[in-house]
């Protein structure tokens, strides 16, 4: 990857990777079942708040003197990432009630959303390199199966208050589920809004047909 043009680049690009590693202590919290994980997520994600604070602080002033800059949106994705890291601590608190009031997942409900898991973290690595190269390839990777992984979220949470309905998963273990689905697709969106931001291109629709993201 390219070295950043200049510290406060430097600085963006790591708190990318401090969301990056929140989303993946998240991952092993939850395939885990590890209250201590999501305590170290937790953890990051205050660093990540001093961090927004601070560079925020830093990007301000310039457009304020002087007014937005090329490439000056870039003033707006700490606060994304700031953002992503906020629902990435919700789905670990998730996991710790999952974990905290003994809450057993499905084999199927835990497959899906490992899956939705793993998609986000190649979207948030891609995210991270569009922000540190600007590589189109990536944009247009992020751009079009962001949009499917809302999809199939939106199917697996379909799938699952059908399960519910026909007595094959508890209440408690439903709004577990959904809470985390719902978390995870808050990452994808703030994912999405920065390298729109960054790029200047739209969304790409998850037309019927499309091979699915996830």
């Amino acid at each position: 990857m390219d070295a950043p043009r200049n510290p406060l680049e430097g600085q963006i690009i790591h708190l990318a990777n401090q969301t990056i590693e929140m989303l993946e202590m998240a991952r092993q919290a939850f395939l885990r079942q590890r209250r201590s994980l999501v305590a170290q997520v937790v953890a990051l994600g205050q660093e990540v708040h001093r961090a927004e604070k601070a560079l925020t602080a830093g990007l301000i002033p310039g457009v304020i003197d002087g007014g937005l800059p090329p490439g000056g949106e870039k003033i707006f994705v700490p606060m994304h990432l700031e953002r992503i890291g906020d629902n990435i601590e919700a789905f670990a608190r998730a996991v710790e009630r999952q974990v905290q009031d003994g809450v057993v997942f499905t084999d199927r409900a835990t497959q899906e959303i490992d899956r939705l898991l793993d998609k986000t973290l190649e979207l948030i690595e891609a995210t991270r390199d569009v922000l540190q190269t600007g590589n189109r390839t990536l944009v247009h990777h992020v751009l079009t199966d962001g949009p499917c992984l809302q999809a199939t979220a939106t199917e697996f949470a379909s799938f699952h208050q059908e399960r519910l309905i026909q007595g094959l998963c508890v209440p408690r273990a439903s709004s577990l589920y959904l809470a985390m689905v719902d978390h995870i697709r808050g990452v994808e969106r703030h994912l999405r809004d920065i390298v729109k931001k960054v790029s200047g291109q739209p969304s790409v629709p998850c037309t019927p047909g499309r091979v699915p993201a996830v």
